[in-house]
């Protein structure tokens, strides 16, 4: 099998608010909230993870505004989600995984 995997830098495209969110979500709603997340053409990565932030997500927005509006009105609005924190990506040192 041939797998490719190819990661372009979202600035260059016309996407330079890029977000690192998260979340402590309900652990009733976790699952279901992860694959909400995940459908939405703002996120580039999903996970649940261990700890008080129990999901993980970087989301990838044309400017501040929208940024904005995918935090407050989509993110915020579902139910189960009781705590977000947010940092911007201001930039990367490295973006590859290493192949195998």
């Amino acid at each position: 099998m041939l797998r490719l995997d190819v990661e372009a830098d979202a600035g260059l495209l016309g996407y330079s608010a890029q977000c690192l969110l998260w979340l402590t979500i309900a652990p009733a709603r976790l699952g279901g909230i992860a694959r909400t997340l995940a459908t939405d053409p703002q996120t580039a990565f999903v996970g649940m993870t261990t700890g008080a932030h129990n999901l993980l997500a970087i989301a990838v927005c044309r400017h501040a505004e929208a940024l904005h509006a995918y935090l407050t009105d989509r993110v915020g609005s579902l139910e189960g989600v009781g705590r977000m924190e947010t940092a911007m990506i201001t930039a990367y040192a490295k973006r590859a995984a290493p192949a195998q």
